[in-house]
Order: structure tokens, then sequence, then C-alpha cells
């Protein structure tokens, strides 16, 4: 089953994702950095909700910033919401697909639901991504993710 918007709401959505509203307000990328490391700090700390409010309010700000998304499926993750960071992923691999980010987060996410062989297939992404791009870390959590992912079948 197909779901169509009306013309307006496509309209308004288009407007959205090409005027964010962050530069509606005014404010440049620089301007949110500081609300973003709160938003990592309350994540680190164990603060998944308050991490999940202030990725949340980045990502209404600009839907399509790649760093917002990921903290927020980040925050997701953390605080049980497997579906969200799910949706999350899919804007980073859709925006950025060959960062590692989306494929991990998204293979991180399908694991928590028990989609093993969705997990799979990402996790084997975001390893492949990240040792191109030479990032050792996320590679590393990719490969942990898939070890773990085989012990449990």
């Amino acid at each position: 089953m197909t779901t169509t918007l009306p013309p307006a709401a496509t309209e308004a959505l288009t407007d959205l994702a090409l005027n964010p509203i962050r530069d509606r307000l005014g404010l440049k990328d620089g301007d949110l950095k500081g609300a973003a490391l709160a938003g990592k700090r309350a994540l680190d700390q164990g603060q998944a909700l308050e991490a999940l409010n202030i990725f949340r309010t980045l990502v209404l700000l600009d839907p399509l910033a790649i760093d917002p998304q990921i903290g927020l499926a980040e925050a997701a993750l953390a605080g049980g919401l497997n579906e969200l960071a799910m949706q999350c992923a899919s804007v980073v691999v859709a925006q950025a697909p060959r960062r590692a980010e989306g494929y991990l987060l998204s293979g991180r996410a399908a694991m928590a639901m028990g989609e093993t062989d969705v997990a799979q297939e990402d996790l084997a992404e975001a390893q492949r991504h990240a040792e191109e791009a030479g990032a050792t870390d996320l590679a590393a959590e990719a490969r942990n993710c898939l070890a773990r992912l085989q012990d449990a079948v």
C-alpha cells in the first residue's frame, strides 16, 4: 500500500529540507556545536533522555544534517528506541552512503530488534566503509558487533 501526501504537505516538506529552520533563525553550523557537545556529554554520562532531547532539537533545526542524526541514533539506541535509531541511521546512509556510521548504527539497531540478517549486512558494510576511510575505531566496533552476532547464532 502506497501513501501519497497531499501537494501542500509535499511542498512544506520540500521547503523544510531546502530551507532548514536553523537557516531561517539565522543560525550557522558553529552556533549549534555547543548543543551537540552537550548532547554527547549527556550520552557519555548515561543520560539517554537528555541526549535524546538535545539531538532531537538539533535534527528539527536541520533535518538533513548528518551529525545530529548520528547523535539522535546513538541516544535512541541508549534509550532502547531501536526503531527511531534505525530511522536516523537510514537518513545518514541516504545522505552519506560512504560513511560507516550510518551502517554501524543501522546494524546495531537491527541487532537490538533481532533482525540478524539486516544486522550482518549493515555491519559488514560499516566495517568495509570504515576500513576504506581508515577509521580504525569504527572498523573495530563493527567487527566486535559482527562477532557478538555470530556468537548469538
